[in-house]
């Protein structure tokens, strides 16, 4: 079982770090409500705080009273999250550029478009196809 909640922990870290990453979530922007967290990486509400609390006493997000509502925590991601991302974003980058030297632009392109119908292959899109991959396919091994 822990081994279970450890694959949930690091599946819940990895989807916020790739918000980021992706400029989707920019400092001091809220992140979704832990229980919808929870329900879009298909893991229990407990694995997502504890992941919170992992990023926040690594200084990668803070949380703090909403001020429009007492009762619930604003989380935001903090300068040093940022610089984190930055940091991985240049790595990434220079891989990038390693990994595509003596491709051609149009290559490039083309090998682009061959892996998006391969995500589009995992992800689904007819209505009624569930986004999931392991779903898609009727595994029932991601649930919590």
């Amino acid at each position: 079982m822990a081994e279970r909640n450890e694959r949930a922990y690091e599946k819940v870290i990895e989807h916020i770090k790739n918000e980021i990453w992706q400029g989707t979530l920019k400092r001091g922007e809220r992140l979704p409500p832990e229980r919808e967290l929870a329900e879009t990486l298909l893991v229990s509400p407990a694995a997502v705080a504890m992941s919170l609390k992992s990023l926040e006493r690594l200084g990668y997000v803070e949380k703090r009273t909403d001020q429009d509502d007492q009762r619930r925590k604003r989380i935001s991601i903090t300068p040093r999250g940022e610089a984190a991302v930055e940091k991985c974003w240049r790595a990434l980058s220079a891989i990038n550029r390693r990994m595509m030297e003596g491709f051609s632009s149009g290559e490039q392109e083309q090998m682009a478009g061959y892996f998006r119908r391969m995500l589009q292959n995992l992800i689904g899109t007819p209505e009624g196809v569930p986004q999931n991959p392991f779903e898609r396919m009727g595994c029932q091994c991601s649930k919590p």
